[in-house]
């Protein structure tokens, strides 16, 4: 049996990927402005969210209204006129035909309607509709064009896009509405059914749908949750899965505890760690001890004992022959730090140097060469630090005080050095 090459110019049916021009009902005047509006593709329809809504009062046949009340009402437009107030106020008015009763809806300062709407077209008004003489007249109502063929219903929760020029509200919802119809069963599902039940929340098609096209604004809460809740699972999977890969390709030296470490540790300090501090240390200990860089964020009220923790980790570090460095956002700062370390250190055989933007060229070569070589242990230090021109021997810690004040970019420069 002979077999064909398959035919490249027969269309195939439409899917999520295939250009929104090839949606049914769709016109060739919308392209540009869909374009604008980063509209390519039925999915990004699909996903173009609404960013407003409006409700529209009870559809009411006005010859049975009594009193002045929030109604919907559908005529046809019978004579439109514009004028001035007497304060120089533009006015836009429309005398509307709803079988046996007139309404007259008016605009202040929207001249702009006037070459939206003219005599013949079938429009939708919602507003408060109030009595006067033998009409109905409406102020600033809500108005729509609906086609002859369009079933007009009250009481509904309509969808605001975004626009562009040369396309209008009716048009884009029309398109909506008919995307989500034909290929919102296309869409994958990313949240397992489990979860889904577990959460109370709805697929991904009932989420599209109702987002689009609710029913009470009540409803729309429960949709908007279910995207909410899939973006901050994608965001944490993301990190999970940037921490794995990163503990995969990087491997850091195990510095292990034991007794003899900790209490030579310990007795350098002026006081006994508290409680809290015992058990972060017992934490950062675990981190330390394995063979994947640690990446941890310290935080503590102003004097709950922070600084005392992160000497702990740094002289774990000395303990097995390796460097550590303290990277402060200000001169002050570090000065503070390399007092309070000394204080602690003297007569040990830690050694600790400092390194800052007003030192001067002799004494920073020398802190240099005493990185470079070993010969300093524990480093204090701004910003400076994170230069080229640093180099260690063996940089096993890297503590950040106050990181917020420092860039990603930083951060990562001093930390490749390790």
């Amino acid at each position: 049996m002979m077999k064909y090459p398959e035919r490249s110019d027969i269309p195939r049916e439409p899917n999520l990927t295939s250009p929104v021009t090839m949606l049914r009902g769709y016109r060739g005047i919308w392209n540009a402005p869909l374009e604008k509006l980063g509209i390519r593709t039925i999915r990004d329809l699909l996903f173009f969210f609404p960013r407003d809504y409006e409700c529209t009062g009870e559809l009411v046949d006005l010859s049975e209204l009594e009193a002045e009340s929030e109604v919907t009402v559908v005529g046809e437009i019978a004579d439109t006129r514009t004028g001035r107030t007497r304060y120089g106020k533009s006015i836009y008015s429309i005398n509307i035909d709803c079988v046996d009763v007139q309404v007259k809806a008016t605009w202040f300062n929207m001249r702009f309607l006037k070459d939206k709407f003219h005599v013949g077209d079938r429009v939708v008004l919602s507003g408060v509709a109030k009595p006067k003489a033998n009409r109905w007249e409406m102020t600033h109502p809500r108005i729509s064009v609906v086609d002859e063929d369009t079933e007009v219903q009250g009481s509904e929760v309509l969808p605001v896009y975004r626009l562009s020029q040369g396309i209008s509200q009716p048009a884009i919802r029309k398109l909506v509405k008919t995307a989500v119809d034909d290929y919102v069963e296309l869409l994958d599902e990313a949240l397992p059914e489990l979860i889904r039940t577990q959460k109370g929340i709805g697929s991904i098609q009932e989420a599209i749908r109702g987002i689009h096209q609710p029913e009470t604004l009540e409803d729309l809460g429960h949709h908007r949750l279910r995207f909410v809740y899939q973006e901050l699972l994608v965001l944490q999977l993301a990190l999970a899965l940037r921490r794995w890969h990163h503990s995969i390709l990087h491997k850091a030296p195990r510095l292990e505890t034991d007794a003899r470490i900790h209490s030579r540790i310990t007795a350098r300090f002026p006081f006994e760690l508290t409680s809290a501090q015992q058990r972060v240390v017992q934490d950062i200990c675990d981190d330390m001890a394995r063979d994947e860089p640690m990446n941890r964020l310290l935080q503590g009220d102003v004097g709950s004992g922070k600084t005392v923790v992160a000497e702990y980790a740094m002289l774990l570090s000395v303990a097995h022959g390796h460097q550590a460095v303290l990277m402060a956002p200000t001169e002050i700062l570090a000065q503070q730090h390399y007092h309070t370390l000394q204080e602690d250190l003297k007569n040990s055989r830690v050694n600790i140097g400092i390194l800052t933007g007003s030192m001067k060229t002799a004494e920073r070569r020398e802190v240099l060469e005493g990185l470079a070589s070993g010969n300093i242990d524990l480093l204090i230090g701004t910003h400076s630090v994170a230069n080229d021109e640093v180099e260690f021997k063996s940089l096993a810690l890297v503590v950040i005080d106050e990181q917020h004040k420092f860039g990603v970019n930083q951060r990562k420069k001093l930390s490749d050095k390790a």
